[in-house]
């Protein structure tokens, strides 16, 4: 299914195919999309859900949510918020003055963003997040967490890899982490608990 709008909702629904949509100043809906979905957008909020295939998605002054997608998820986004959740492959997320927010990816995750926050857990390989003048929290990741801010916060929790933060200006707390270690900060606090005994 190929489809090219302006100024007005599109919704494919049910397609047992792939899905092309093209669409500026209207939302664009994706749900149930038996193979791979393309979304370029902009001044649009794009939603794409149960996604058999990859999904990859370009937008602009607008938020994008991709939700149980079967393989790996792109999203390059501007000036909007970000959010995935229940990816079976890997995710690249991108995006700048809005959060990024992801939770159960299968595989490895890499965020890069600037003036966003960055909040994340349950990766089921590596993680590599950076932005600036925004926060970072990581939770459950299972292999290694490579986390860059500036003017930020920055926390990672149950890492089960090598752990690299760096930040200035703020505080950077590592807890239960099982690989090596390494904080790089300037004017700033750093919190670092050794991985609990079982």
């Amino acid at each position: 299914v190929t489809i090219v709008n302006t100024n007005g909702l599109v919704t494919a629904v049910d397609v047992t195919g792939a899905v092309d949509l093209r669409n500026h100043f209207g939302d664009v809906r994706a749900t149930n999309v038996g193979r791979r979905v393309d979304i370029n957008a902009g001044n649009s909020n794009v939603t794409v859900t149960n996604a058999g295939g990859t999904a990859n998605v370009s937008d602009s002054f607008g938020r994008v949510t991709v939700r149980d997608a079967k393989s790996d998820v792109t999203v390059e986004n501007q000036n909007g918020v970000v959010e995935a959740t229940g990816v079976v492959g890997t995710a690249d997320l991108r995006t700048s003055f809005e959060a990024v927010r992801f939770s159960r990816i299968g595989k490895g995750v890499t965020v890069h963003a600037s003036n966003s926050t960055i909040t994340g857990d349950t990766v089921g390989a590596s993680a590599v997040v950076d932005t600036s003048f925004g926060g970072i929290e990581l939770r459950g990741v299972k292999g290694g967490a490579r986390a860059t801010a500036g003017n930020a916060n920055i926390r990672l929790t149950d890492i089960g890899g090598e752990v690299y933060a760096k930040t200035s200006f703020a505080g950077v707390t590592v807890e239960d982490a099982e690989g090596p270690i390494t904080v790089d900060n300037g004017s700033g606090s750093v919190t670092v608990r050794a991985k609990s005994a079982k």
